[in-house]
């Protein structure tokens, strides 16, 4: 679905229907603006064409997840589950000592403060649409910086390489 506050709701039926039968997707375009008109779309060819949100993050409970975040590198996206496709962080739910842990904890906090800062794009990443636990490989990055970028630099992360590497 796409919504933007300057766009009439005709207007908004319309651009849907054209930007969801036109795309390359098995997935709805979902672009939802306050205030500020974003329509791009992924110049990279991608399964899913690049997506723009604004939203209210903040850390996963129990029950139902729609829109919020697990822990450094995975979120829910409208009940999608994405994983940062560029990053590692500690594990928060089997860490492997308790430095792990604590920095985990620390990286999905700065996650969800990063993710409140702005216009978030969510873009496909390279070849592989999915990860083997069937989440969306996708790369994020709010008003123009990539996430993943941020919390490395931070030391809250560090690139992903293909395969996990301890913490401890």
């Amino acid at each position: 679905m796409l919504r933007d506050a300057s766009l009439g709701e005709g207007l908004h039926r319309t651009f849907n229907h054209l930007a969801n039968t036109l795309l390359p997707s098995s997935n709805p375009v979902k672009i939802v603006s306050e205030n500020v008109p974003i329509f791009e779309i992924d110049p990279v060819e991608t399964s899913i064409p690049a997506q723009n949100f604004h939203s209210n993050w903040e850390r996963c409970g129990k029950g139902k997840r729609v829109t919020c975040v697990v822990d450094g590198d995975t979120v829910w996206l409208d009940g999608e589950k994405i994983r940062v496709a560029d990053i590692d962080t500690p594990e928060i739910t089997n860490p492997k000592c308790r430095s792990e842990r604590e920095r985990g904890e620390r990286a999905a906090n700065r996650l969800v403060s990063l993710l409140n800062q702005g216009a978030i794009r969510i873009e496909g990443s390279g070849d592989r649409d999915k990860d083997k636990y069937g989440r969306l490989l996708r790369t994020i990055a709010v008003n123009g910086r990539g996430v993943g970028d941020i919390l490395i630099r931070e030391e809250l992360a560090r690139p992903w390489t293909g395969q996990r590497r301890p913490w401890c």
